[in-house]
């Protein structure tokens, strides 16, 4: 009778145990699936962070050669600049000059206008004398 206690307790423990082995052979699978599905994942992955790294690097290119312009166009403006200034410099020497020949100019103006009537007298009465006389009569 204790054998029969024993077979059917190694019987109860037969089926534990299939029932854990068929319960771990799903779990063995799905395992499998998840190994197989995560390995693709990381190569993708792999992947992405190598195209990641070279943009990066096109990207850090780029900004050097943007900075590169830059600093180019910043030391162009500063030289427009400084030649700009020394332009306005020269226009304003010029302008100085023209005002100074202007005022020369309306000076002359001024004493020719005087002197004028006595030129005109001499070209009537036909005087070749250049000396302007003192008297307003010319003789001649």
């Amino acid at each position: 009778m204790v054998w029969k206690i024993l077979s059917a307790l190694s019987a109860v423990c037969l089926g534990v145990a299939c029932y854990f082995a068929w319960t771990n052979q799903k779990a063995l699978v799905e395992e499998r699936k998840r190994e197989a599905y995560f390995t693709a994942n990381l190569k993708e992955v792999k992947d992405h962070k190598d195209q990641a790294g070279e943009a990066k690097k096109n990207r850090e290119a780029q900004l050097a050669t943007a900075n590169t312009d830059l600093e180019t166009t910043k030391t162009a403006v500063i030289d427009t600049t400084a030649k700009a200034q020394t332009k306005e410099a020269e226009l304003a020497v010029a302008k100085t000059n023209l005002d100074q020949v202007t005022k020369i100019v309306k000076d002359l103006e001024k004493q020719s206008t005087r002197t004028l009537p006595w030129t005109m007298e001499r070209l009537r009465c036909g005087c070749r004398r250049t000396r302007i006389p003192r008297t307003s009569r010319h003789r001649g």
